[in-house]
């Protein structure tokens, strides 16, 4: 009797044991059910911000795509200016060759000529400076690109259609006699960009004797007792009656002391179109 007593009494015992085991697996499971959709709901949003990441990739993609396609259209057209300026130059250096050739030809004619052929020089000089100085890493550049070039085209024409040019001479020797320049400076630098001296031409002028549009200051520079002659461009806008006008020149000197270079101004030849 103890026995079955004994007996029934164990059996209860494993019954609730097992009723419990049940009920607590049963509660795990509702757990890990709501961990897991935390989980994919936070792979959804992953997603979504990675769909947002792509979506703007694409969008600068895009704009990239546009900014190239706007810099190969400028400098498309760059080229195109280049190759007309050297075509007209040397049309006119043809011209020159054949009048020289005519001993009737009429020598104020050639130096005319010859004048336009300076004037178109120096117009294209100024403006491989001012490409040189150009940051192609800009996000403007494009737009720089086609500024520069459309005042070049403007100069160019202007210079190649133009019925005179005057060009006037003012030597170092007799700029404090003429009404046209008060003062010239010239300042030299090492380029950070090139590490080569850069040699900066500054001119005061007289705005009301000075109509001139273009002007080439000669300058000498000296370094390791050698001496190197450089032409510096000027353009004058038509706009500007500041009294003040400057141009720049890169030379390929690589000095590792600019102190031990010297530049000075030998001649300034003005152009004046008409």
């Amino acid at each position: 009797m103890k026995k079955k007593l004994f007996s029934c009494i164990l059996l209860a015992v494993f019954a609730c044991v097992a009723l419990f085991s049940f009920a607590a697996c049963d509660n795990g499971s509702g757990y890990d059910d709501s961990a897991l959709v935390d989980r994919i709901e936070a792979l959804e949003d992953q997603i979504a911000q990675q769909g947002e990441t792509i979506e703007n990739q694409q969008d600068t993609i895009d704009e990239q795509s546009q900014t190239i396609e706007n810099q190969a259209a400028a400098i498309t057209a760059l080229q195109t200016s280049i190759t007309e300026l050297q075509t007209a130059k040397t049309t006119l250096e043809k011209q020159i060759a054949s009048l020289e050739d005519d001993n009737t030809a009429n020598k104020t004619e050639i130096t005319a000529l010859k004048t336009k052929v300076e004037a178109l020089e120096a117009a294209n000089a100024n403006f491989q400076q001012q490409l040189a100085a150009l940051d192609t890493s800009s996000d403007t550049f494009a737009d720089d690109l086609a500024k520069l070039t459309s005042n070049y085209n403007s100069l160019s024409t202007s210079v190649q259609n133009a019925t005179h040019i005057e060009r006037v001479v003012v030597t170092k020797e007799n700029i404090e006699t003429n009404p046209l320049i008060k003062d010239v400076r010239i300042y030299s630098t090492i380029s950070s960009k090139t590490g080569t001296v850069s040699l900066t031409t500054a001119i005061h002028y007289n705005v009301t004797f000075f109509p001139y549009h273009l002007a080439v200051c000669k300058v000498n520079l000296t370094y390791e007792e050698n001496r190197y002659d450089y032409s510096v461009p000027i353009v004058k806008e038509n706009a500007d009656e500041s009294g003040n006008v400057s141009g720049s020149y890169t030379t390929d000197i690589k000095p590792t002391d600019i102190s031990a270079v010297t530049v000075d101004w030998i001649e300034i030849v003005l152009y004046k179109l008409t």
